[in-house]
C-alpha cells in the first residue's frame, strides 16, 4: 500500500464558524479544549440527515487509514465548504461547523482494509446511503477526488478504507 498523505497532527490546524457566525481558525488542540473532545471526525453537512435511526451505534469509513483511537471521544462537525489537500504549501481546509453535531466514543477501529474483505456486518450502522462496497466505494470517490486532486480513483479505492466504530454519546 502507497500511503497518500501524513494525518492530522494536533498542531494543524481546524477552521470553523464560531456562535456569532464568523469564521475563525484553531489548532485541532485548542479545539480539542474547546470542545472537550479528544479528536475531530468531519461528517459531510448532506450526510447528516443518513444518520442510522435511531441514533445510538455509527460506522465510519475513512480512506486508508483513520487514526482513531479506541475509547476517544470525537466531535462529529458538519463540513460545510469541503477544503482540498494537494501538498503541505497547498491547502484549503474545510470549513466545519460544531453546532449541535454530535459527540461519539470510539469503541473499534479497524485500518487498511480491502474493499473485499468488508463483510455484510459493517453495513449495519453506516449511513442510509452505504449499505454495500459500490456505495461504500462511489462515497469515497465523492469524498476525496475534490479534496485529494492530485490522486487518480484507481489510486484512492486501492488502499482500502479505514472503519470506526462510533457510539453516539450527545451533543456539543
Amino acid at each position: 500500500m502507497i500511503p497518500f498523505f501524513t494525518k492530522r497532527s494536533l498542531n494543524d490546524k481546524c477552521l470553523f464558524i464560531d456562535n456569532d457566525g464568523q469564521e475563525k481558525m484553531l489548532t485541532n488542540f485548542d479545539a480539542c479544549l474547546t470542545y472537550k473532545i479528544d479528536g475531530i471526525i468531519r461528517i459531510h453537512q448532506k450526510d447528516y440527515q443518513n444518520f442510522p435511526e435511531p441514533i445510538g451505534l455509527f460506522t465510519h469509513f475513512n480512506l486508508e487509514y483513520s487514526g482513531h483511537c479506541l475509547g476517544k471521544l470525537y466531535a462529529l462537525p458538519r463540513i460545510i465548504k469541503p477544503g482540498f489537500f494537494i501538498d503541505q504549501k497547498n491547502e484549503q481546509l474545510p470549513l466545519l461547523d460544531f453546532k449541535n453535531c454530535y459527540m461519539a466514543e470510539c469503541i473499534d477501529v479497524e485500518e487498511g482494509v480491502a474493499y473485499e474483505k468488508l463483510d455484510a456486518d459493517v453495513w449495519q450502522y453506516s449511513f442510509s446511503h452505504i449499505k454495500d462496497i459500490n456505495a461504500l466505494q462511489q462515497e469515497i470517490l465523492w469524498r476525496y477526488k475534490k479534496s485529494l486532486p492530485r490522486i487518480s480513483a484507481e489510486e484512492l479505492l486501492a488502499n482500502g478504507v479505514g472503519i470506526t466504530y462510533l457510539r453516539i454519546v450527545g451533543k456539543v
